[in-house]
């Protein structure tokens, strides 16, 4: 349980950029949100098929599945208002490093103050970086601990403005290169968040209709099924041995066709 809730922590604060120490109280909660959800989804999947030994083993690793599924959509969406948050950044460091005429740690600064509150810790460590005593070796280390290419990109343009003193050039009608960068990184952002947030969204629709499609349908069917069997005096041929392997089938095909959507939804981003 220990190891789970330190993947857990981990992730938090690999996306987060957050102390371990601070995100133990969400981390911890997550666990045990998702224990209770993954606790329910095995409890129904057992009232349904828990005969043979296959039966309770097939139980076991949907709900695996399940809880996985569970844990990685909060950490998707976590990841999601990182990446909408940065064109806003980028957009604002563009125009406080045209204010303040490339002067780089004010305008990170005022950036800090305005910007999306999930991109802020990213651009207070940039800027720690900058005001160490070695910059060069904190952006790389930077750069490795941040997840998201992004940010990585944003550390070393802004790290070349600040070593190589590049500013705002004396003709006002001509724009600086690192405030182009800037703004052509704003648009591409605005531009991949659009597509993919229109790719994303039909795929994680289908990958929760997966999981809940078979409830439906089985519910329904019993209950059509047992109106019709009761007429028979038959009630209990509909939970025999044959009922509950093709329950199994059905539950073991909707949950890997959305372990399959899963995959292809993280390939995309």
């Amino acid at each position: 349980m220990n190891r789970i809730k330190f993947s857990l922590n981990n992730r938090l604060s690999l996306i987060n950029q957050r102390s371990f120490a601070e995100n133990i109280p969400k981390s911890t909660l997550l666990f045990i949100v998702v224990c209770i959800i993954s606790i329910t989804y095995f409890g129904i999947l057992y009232s349904l098929f828990h005969t043979l030994w296959y039966h309770k083993l097939f139980c076991v690793i949907s709900t695996l599945i399940f809880a996985y599924s569970l844990q990685d959509l909060y950490f998707e969406q976590l990841e999601k208002r990182v990446k909408q948050a940065l064109p806003k950044t980028t957009k604002k460091l563009s125009h406080y490093y045209t204010h303040y005429k490339g002067n780089v740690i004010p305008t990170l600064m005022d950036t800090e103050e305005k910007c999306p509150e999930e991109a802020r810790l990213y651009l207070v460590k940039i800027r720690k970086a900058l005001i160490s005593g070695n910059p060069g070796n904190e952006i790389n280390a930077l750069k490795s601990a941040f997840p998201f290419i992004w940010f990585r990109m944003l550390a070393s343009i802004i790290f070349m403005s600040k070593e190589k003193g590049i500013g705002v050039k004396s003709d006002a009608n001509q724009t600086n290169m690192i405030g182009r960068n800037l703004m052509k990184m704003t648009n591409i952002l605005n531009f991949i968040n659009v597509q993919q947030g229109y790719n994303d969204a039909e795929l994680k629709y289908i990958q929760i209709f997966l999981y809940f499609a078979p409830f439906l349908f089985i519910f329904a069917s019993d209950w059509i099924n047992s109106k019709i069997l009761i007429e028979m005096n038959l009630q209990e041929v509909y939970q025999g041995i044959k009922a509950q392997n093709i329950k199994t089938f059905i539950f073991l095909s909707a949950n890997l066709s959305a372990l399959f959507i899963h995959w292809m939804r993280k390939q995309q981003r």
